[in-house]
């Protein structure tokens, strides 16, 4: 019953916020709710699991199928929003921790003209994001977890519910690591309009290994946790 209820919490802000047409938001609905019906009858699968959205074919992340996608078309996008981030002053936007794709096409609808470079390590994850991507040239996808040295890592990975994958030292998938500063270096980015991190707890050390190019990044995006006030 609880999740029913931030559903539909998550409908209303949905179609107050989004800039869709209304009929494009409930063609949405629809292919949402019909991707979480699928899932009590088929299990979800990542990298097989997809279903088709304004003729396209989008791979989602998790059993609850689009509605991974509608978070950042509402919650994300009402951020920006209220941020006042105006399109023309948008060219340079870095996805950190790009799971499958959700936010870099989000962004992508709102900055049409800007380069948007997509990082995700998780080989599973990062094949999702690339299917969900590749028809749009702006899109850069890379195979990177972004932290604060340079090396190698281990990461947990749940294919049942990938978007909490994070750097772990009894990981099992080995990934390649690239401070912030380096990727943007070997890049050539001299400048980041918008700064998304989501990297499941590890948003620190991508901070820590982003010195020279946080003073050149005029947004930051990521995620806080308040505990005990």
């Amino acid at each position: 019953m609880g999740l029913i209820l931030q559903s539909l919490a998550l409908d209303r802000r949905f179609l107050k916020v989004s800039r869709w047409s209304f009929a494009k938001k409930f063609r949405f609905l629809g292919v949402k709710y019909r991707s979480i019906i699928w899932h009590f009858y088929k299990p979800f699968e990542l990298g097989k699991s997809y279903i088709y959205f304004d003729r396209k074919k989008l791979f989602y992340d998790s059993k609850l199928g689009l509605a991974g996608y509608q978070s950042m078309l509402s919650r994300h996008q009402y951020m920006l929003q209220i941020a006042h981030v105006k399109r023309n002053e948008v060219r340079t936007i870095v996805d950190c921790g790009a799971n499958v794709g959700f936010f870099s096409l989000m962004v992508h609808d709102l900055f049409p003209k800007a380069n948007i470079y997509a990082i995700e390590p998780v080989p599973e994850t990062l094949e999702c994001l690339r299917k969900n991507t590749n028809h749009i040239k702006q899109i850069t996808c890379s195979s990177n977890a972004i932290s604060d040295t340079n090396g190698t890592a281990y990461m947990n990975f749940d294919e049942a519910d990938s978007v909490t994958s994070q750097l772990s030292s009894d990981g099992t998938v080995k990934v390649k690591t690239l401070t912030l500063d380096n990727y943007c270096k070997k890049l050539k980015l001299k400048k980041i309009d918008i700064l998304k991190i989501d990297t499941e707890s590890f948003e620190a050390h991508v901070l820590r290994g982003s010195p020279k190019i946080l003073e050149h990044t005029k947004y930051l995006f990521l995620e806080v946790t308040l505990r005990d006030h």
